[in-house]
């Protein structure tokens, strides 16, 4: 799958991590309880600490959820609780 992330802006590593995120949460959507919380709540850090923009967060999120149906503050465990 062609993740949306502006892949100049990032290294390789910073890249494999951000794709391995949201492979993750495809995964954890297909399958629900596979992936354990706290694997999501790590690699979701991950992102957050690589992403470091508020805005282009939101952009990857929001063509995330346009391309798989899967919202990211949905997926989180610690973001469901604090959206809820």
């Amino acid at each position: 799958m062609d993740y949306p992330i502006d892949y100049t802006l990032y290294s390789t590593d910073e890249i494999i991590e951000l794709v391995g995120f949201l492979h993750l949460l495809e995964q954890e959507h297909a399958h629900p309880g596979n992936i354990p919380p706290e694997a999501l709540e790590a690699a979701y850090k991950k992102f957050r600490n690589i992403i470091n923009n508020q805005a282009e967060e939101k952009k990857i999120a929001k063509a995330f959820e346009k391309q798989t149906g899967i919202r990211i503050d949905q997926m989180i465990p610690t973001r469901k609780k604090s959206t809820s």
